[in-house]
C-alpha cells in the first residue's frame, strides 16, 4: 500500500508541474520580456 501511495504521490507532483509549467509560460509569452527566445 505504501508503494501505491507512493506512486500516487510522484504522478499527483509531476501533474501539478506540468500545469504550473504551463501557466507561466503562457504568463512569459502574453508578458513578452524576451529573457525566453522561443
Amino acid at each position: 500500500m505504501h508503494f501505491a501511495f507512493m506512486l500516487f504521490t510522484l504522478a499527483w507532483a509531476s501533474l501539478a508541474a506540468t500545469f504550473s509549467f504551463s501557466i507561466a509560460m503562457v504568463i512569459w509569452g502574453r508578458n513578452g520580456d524576451g529573457t525566453l527566445n522561443f
